[in-house]
């Protein structure tokens, strides 16, 4: 009872504290989204007569949008009402992954000029094409079936493809000559588009504006592009194209016989679908604050395109207005080529909502991310139980033409990257999820992909990243919805998953890289020709360890401390093997040492510019993004130490260089330390949404005071849970640099001033509804225990 009457009463007086802290330390606001329960007028007025503000009320879920000051953080849930609270965490603004090699990184974007623009062509012109040059695919929809669709005039007529993205620049003629984009909305609010570093002139930008970023008219295009450039025959792109995709290339001859121009056609996968831009990024700098998007944006778009395809159901005419919105349309696919964290992988407000677009019959589709190759890294809203998940494949083709574009020299693709076989990208995201769901769902092409966007409307772009793996399943997507319009969201979806082709992927990728396998829109559209494609989404049932997740899909995790050896390969060029290694509490430091690094081929077999390699990355335990302490490429012994490795799943992973020209193979040494600290300060148990109020006393001449809180609900857990440390200083400031997304959280403290320093552990987001915690506190290394109370 001493122990809760203490806790108690410093909670009271932290509620009087908190009122007077110094608001300088965070920017003063904070946002966050609670869940609660409707109505929320009551809440809605607390909230701001505490000097908070209610940003946005959703329809879809039970939640509200607010922004408070930084030190409402620990009262807001204790106000009546709320049953949860989620940071509103930015996901990153999506752009152009560079490639990884041993020489050096290459570019995420490259640009090319075209010398004329030629008009889209009509649908018959396209089916023609398809008819005539049906390798021409190879270039701009490979393998994806794409070419046997169009032969039937199914591109995608009458479909609208929802694109939630950085909006639409205008102009460009990939999109424009045929009028595409058929409208859009802007869902970034003026505050969040001109938020810091944002210029004073900063204003609201439209979806469909100059200022945008040009990554969703990249992405727009990949789905609905129509139209043919002309290059001279020295045009480095015209070459490079004729020498590795000659059939891409149409040489207009001269009355000599020569060629005179070579016509390349962007053609994107559903080239007759009509484009919705819901723009969710704040425009490009200088013009805005060019950066990424609060979740609760994205939940607000989501939501958005539910309503508009609900009242299109509901008989609400599809009439656009002035400013290019729609308050009704029949949205039939969503593309997401974006992503990010998530603590509870598949059942998060970003995750739940793409089931509600099934339910309203929408496809959704979305990007797995670029934080692989380790396992357990696909990002939200990929980790969505209903979303079809684009990871990345690399073919030789858009590689081989990126090398002979970037370097000049022509055939030096063909050097660079001698393996024929199609691979799984390296960056792409692998599975599986934190509950043990095989990921991603699909792949398609994500190197070196052709449109336009990032630069002039003259001017070529080749980018790279699942980003524009995404929006090809997307426009998949939106041929069959054309060709079986009677067929559900959910049957369209699996069709997809089901005809997925993973004899294409020839680098050993399992399922964990390549997912079904690669876009098969011919075999997806008979099977659902055929009759019996399911109309249910599986839901998983799930343990409370990502270890024994992971088992569910053949994968097992290995102990820190068993000290194993392992044999890695022989790897194919592009091949992955994983190793995950669970490290507890205990474990002080991990080592991983890998040795006898051996190419199968003699050295002048191997490829001819940097012989063969392996690539190595170490990826600490936070799931679904990749949070790498090494990843570089090998070819001989190398020794990494990992100093108070976080609890959970550490990935080891290994892949045969996408540029070898046969197996590799190495021998992989795991070892570890115990863990020497002094015994902690306190422990106990928290519950979601409490937090508990330790005081301490930092002696006067302290050089160096160490905070550190670990819960049992770590990474290594599913879900995981949210604990947060926040210090209360001497002199009334706050000091949030605890509540990050570590396990355990740390924090250090150099010259501390002497006094009463309060330790706050907040149970921010603790759905497993309690917790067991320890919080260590040491002041030049010697630990420091909360005064005891008096005695009765």
């Amino acid at each position: 009872m001493k122990a809760k009457f203490r806790f108690l009463s410093l909670g009271v007086c932290l509620l009087f504290l908190v009122g007077t802290v110094r608001a300088d330390d965070r920017d003063g606001r904070e946002r966050i989204i609670l869940k609660c329960s409707k109505p929320s007028t009551e809440l809605k007025a607390t909230i701001e007569g505490l000097g908070g503000q209610v940003v946005h009320e959703f329809e879809e879920v039970d939640a509200i949008v607010v922004e408070i000051p930084s030190a409402m953080l620990l009262q807001v849930r204790q106000i009546p009402g709320v049953q949860a609270a989620y940071k509103d965490a930015v996901v990153p603004l999506p752009q152009p992954t560079g490639v990884k090699h041993p020489a050096h990184e290459l570019p995420g974007l490259l640009t090319a000029d075209a010398e004329t623009i030629g008009e889209p062509m009509t649908e018959q012109q396209i089916a023609d094409f398809a008819a005539s040059h049906p390798d021409a695919y190879r270039f701009t929809n490979i393998l994806t079936g794409a070419q046997a669709l169009h032969l039937r005039r199914i591109q995608g007529q009458g479909v609208v493809v929802a694109v939630m993205d950085t909006g639409v620049r205008p102009g460009f003629p990939h999109l424009d000559l045929r009028r595409a984009v058929i409208g859009g909305e802007n869902l970034v609010p003026e505050a969040n588009e001109c938020r810091r570093p944002a210029p004073p002139t900063c204003r609201s930008v439209p979806a469909i504006d100059s200022r945008n970023d040009g990554h969703g008219t990249f992405v727009s295009g990949m789905i609905a592009a129509n139209v043919t450039f002309r290059f001279s025959p020295t045009s480095g792109f015209a070459q490079a194209v004729r020498r590795y995709s000659p059939a891409s290339a149409n040489v207009i001859q001269s009355p000599s016989g020569t060629a005179q121009f070579v016509d390349i056609p962007m053609v994107g996968t559903a080239p007759a679908s009509s484009i919705y831009a819901l723009k969710v990024f704040p425009c490009r700098r200088p013009f805005c604050a060019g950066d990424g998007a609060f979740t609760s944006d994205i939940l607000r778009a989501m939501e958005r395109a539910i309503q508009l395809r609900r009242n299109f159901n509901s008989g609400v005419p599809p009439v656009r207005k002035p400013d290019g919105s729609f308050d009704s349309l029949n949205i039939s696919v969503v593309n997401m080529s974006f992503g990010g964290p998530t603590l509870f992988a598949g059942r998060d407000l970003l995750d739940s909502m793409t089931d509600r677009m099934l339910a309203a019959g929408i496809v959704p589709v979305a990007a797995a991310g670029n934080d692989g190759p380790a396992g357990i890294s696909g990002t939200s809203p990929g980790t969505a139980l209903g979303t079809i998940t684009a990871g990345g494949a690399e073919t030789p083709v858009h590689l081989r033409i990126l090398l002979d574009l970037i370097t000049g020299a022509p055939g030096f693709g063909l050097l660079f990257r001698p393996d024929e076989n199609i691979q799984t990208a390296l960056f792409s995201s692998r599975g599986p999820t934190a509950d043990g769901r095989s990921a991603p769902g699909l792949v398609a092409n994500a190197v070196a992909s052709f449109g336009q966007g990032f630069a002039a409307p003259n001017i070529l772009n080749f980018a790279s990243g699942t980003s524009f793996a995404s929006p090809t399943i997307a426009g998949g997507a939106a041929l069959l919805r054309q060709a079986f319009p009677t067929a559900t969201a959910r049957q369209i979806r699996n069709a997809l998953l089901l005809g997925g082709n993973p004899g294409v992927i020839g680098d050993g990728s399992t399922a964990q890289d390549r997912g079904a396998g690669f876009l098969n829109v011919v075999q997806a559209s008979a099977l659902l020709a055929a009759g019996g494609v399911p109309e249910t989404v599986v839901v998983t049932e799930f343990e409370d360890e990502v270890a024994e997740n992971i088992e569910r899909v053949g994968l097992r995790a290995v102990e820190a401390d068993s000290d194993p050896t392992f044999q890695v390969g022989p790897l194919k060029p592009g091949q992955r093997a994983e190793f995950f290694v669970e490290v507890d509490e205990d474990i002080g430091s991990l080592t991983v040492s890998v040795a006898d690094v051996t190419p199968e081929l003699p050295p002048s077999q191997q490829n001819v510019l940097f012989g063969d390699d392996l690539f190595f990355a170490v990826a600490r335990a936070k799931t679904s993004f990749g949070d790498y302490a090494e990843n570089s490429f090998l070819t001989g012994n190398h020794t990494l130490v990992l100093a108070n490795p976080e609890p959970g799943l550490v990935r080891v992973t290994f892949a045969g260089d996408d540029t070898n020209a046969g197996r590799i193979s190495a021998r992989l040494t795991l070892s570890s330390t115990k863990r020497r600290e002094p015994p902690e300060s306190v422990d106990g148990k928290i519950a979601d949404g409490q937090f508990l109020v330790f005081p301490f006393f930092i002696p006067a001449g302290t050089n160096e005071a160490d905070f550190e809180l670990g819960w049992k609900g770590n990474w290594g857990h599913y879900p995981t849970n949210d604990l947060d440390l926040i210090l209360l200083r001497p002199d009334r400031r706050l000091d949030f640099s605890g509540a990050t997304s570590d396990s355990p959280e740390r924090v250090r403290v150099l010259n501390p001033p002497a006094g009463l320093w309060l330790a706050i552990v907040n149970g921010f987001s603790v759905p497993t509804s309690k917790d067991k915690f320890e919080l260590s506190v040491t002041a030049d290394g010697h630990r420091l225990r909360p005064p005891r109370p008096p005695e009765e």
